[in-house]
């Protein structure tokens, strides 16, 4: 027998913290589901053990793998197969092994007659935190097919913005990879011989030979120190994300710098309303929907105001005038919230918000792609440009006193 810690929600949206004792955490999922709360966290010693144990809980599923997944489940769901069945389709057709044994368990749980959500949120590892929760809505609303599909769109579509973010960073990625290696080889490597050279020769050499010259020497005794100051500074930054104190800290400067910081704020906000509009539209119950939008989040210093958003909603404040008391939220937004919640609609004010986000995500990707290549080409030529200019001066001021 082993102790269960867990938040839930109840059929009001209030948090519930509490702990239980079952045998497993899958037991401990069901007890919580049969209190009718809606689990949102679940830790305990079997979770943590299994953690370190087992080889196929290392690392977590790729998003294509998750969205083929619930594409193939939806499908067979809503052509009104079995759930088992189709379960057993789906887990025949999966090749990943460690989605494949996932989907195997959930089978033999779903067999014993376990639910969906509960089977699910048995494979933390595996399946994203919010889903257990928006999957059990939809299994008390009867609308697990409509569920399931609205989830299948919103992976598909986090998927299709991560492929375009992707494939607008990949060329530039690749100009400065090579470039950088290319500057350091022929500093470490090239540069060094020329300098033997020059010496021998005594000849006077002009001031950016003596410059390149002197870089040069510096990086090939100290290149070693600048390997260890990356592992340093990558770990440093690693230690400060692993704390919500230091995510807030960092996030902080980050959200404020030109470009970068609203990007990445359009691309959680976008992420943010899309997940409530979807599951509103489809029924779930807002508090629900604002929770698991909020998982979806990945910026520390906004699910802090969606908390206090989530908050006020259950207080009885209306989702444009809780959202307009948070100060990450622009006018706009509060306003396209407002005309929903006028019209009887409110899921509609979510989706045309995450629609603005989404083409304001693809014109600044367009201009980044745009600048960065370009700057990039500059820069790298740049200095290849004045490395081999620095080498053949001394050369050709050698060639000009010979003649």
């Amino acid at each position: 027998m082993m102790r269960f810690f867990y938040k839930a929600r109840d059929v009001q949206g209030v948090l519930v913290e509490g702990q239980l004792d079952a045998q497993s955490r899958a037991e401990a999922v069901q007890q919580i589901l049969r209190d009718k709360l809606v689990p949102l966290e679940v830790e305990g010693q079997e979770v943590k053990s299994s953690q370190r144990t087992s080889v196929l809980n290392k690392g977590r599923v790729r998003l294509e793998d998750l969205a083929d997944f619930l594409r193939r489940l939806s499908d067979l769901v809503e052509a009104d197969l079995p759930l088992i069945r189709a379960l057993q389709i789906v887990e025949k057709r999966t090749t990943r092994v460690l989605l494949k044994e996932a989907i195997g368990r959930i089978l033999v749980k779903v067999s014993d007659g376990s639910t969906l959500s509960a089977a699910i949120a048995a494979e933390p590892r595996v399946f994203p935190a919010f889903w257990p929760g928006l999957i059990y809505a939809g299994e008390l609303s009867g609308r697990l097919k409509q569920i399931l599909s609205r989830l299948s769109q919103l992976v598909e579509k986090e998927l299709e913005t991560r492929s375009r973010l992707i494939s607008g960073a990949i060329y530039p990625l690749i100009i400065l990879i090579v470039g950088i290696l290319t500057v350091f080889a022929l500093l470490v490597f090239a540069v060094p011989r020329l300098s033997a050279m020059f010496v021998e020769l005594g000849q006077q050499l002009p001031l950016i030979t003596k410059i390149l010259l002197a870089v040069s020497a510096f990086l090939v005794k100290t290149w070693w120190m600048f390997l260890v100051l990356g592992f340093v500074v990558g770990f440093w930054i690693k230690f400060l994300f692993s704390t919500a104190s230091g995510k807030l800290m960092c996030e902080r400067y980050l959200l404020r710098l030109p470009f970068w910081g609203e990007f990445i704020s359009v691309d959680d906000m976008e992420r943010l309303a899309r997940t409530i509009g979807i599951l509103l539209e489809s029924g779930v119950e807002t508090v629900t929907a604002l929770d698991c939008g909020m998982q979806t989040v990945k910026r520390e210093t906004f699910k802090v105001h969606l908390k206090r958003v989530i908050e006020s909603v259950r207080q009885g404040v209306g989702l444009s005038a809780a959202f307009a008391r948070s100060p990450v939220f622009s006018e706009d937004i509060v306003n396209m919230l407002n005309v929903g919640e006028e019209s009887g609609r409110g899921y509609q004010g979510f989706l045309q918000w995450a629609q603005v986000c989404d083409r304001r995500l693809e014109r600044m990707t367009k201009m980044a792609t745009a600048l960065i290549e370009p700057a990039l080409i500059l820069l790298i030529g740049g200095m290849v440009g004045f490395i081999v200019m620095a080498l053949l001066l001394p050369i050709f001021q050698m060639s000009m006193g010979m003649g």
